[in-house]
């Protein structure tokens, strides 16, 4: 009868652990999804700006698509660069 107690003890434990764990790693999961794109590496940034070139279907070639997308980028660091510099005294 002991024993029983215990393996129900153990499991009710266990079954509780991954319970939590999952609830956890969901909510990690919808964290990255809402991560803002300055954690995104340049190549990750890249492909996501050529998605929505070719999205728009306006004709433009992989060229120049690629070349619209790193000024985007260029746009965008720069902008990042002034946003975080420190205010002069």
């Amino acid at each position: 009868m002991l024993t029983s107690n215990i393996k129900e003890s153990t499991m009710n434990k266990l079954s509780a652990s991954l319970v939590a764990a999952g609830i956890m790693l969901s909510g990690m999961h919808a964290i990255a999804d809402d991560m803002p794109k300055e954690h995104m590496n340049k190549e990750q940034m890249m492909k996501e700006c050529m998605s929505r070139m070719a999205a728009k279907k306006d004709g433009s070639t992989k060229d120049q698509m690629q070349a619209m997308c790193e000024a985007e980028m260029k746009k965008g660091m720069e902008m990042g660069k002034e946003h975080h510099t420190p205010p002069s005294p």
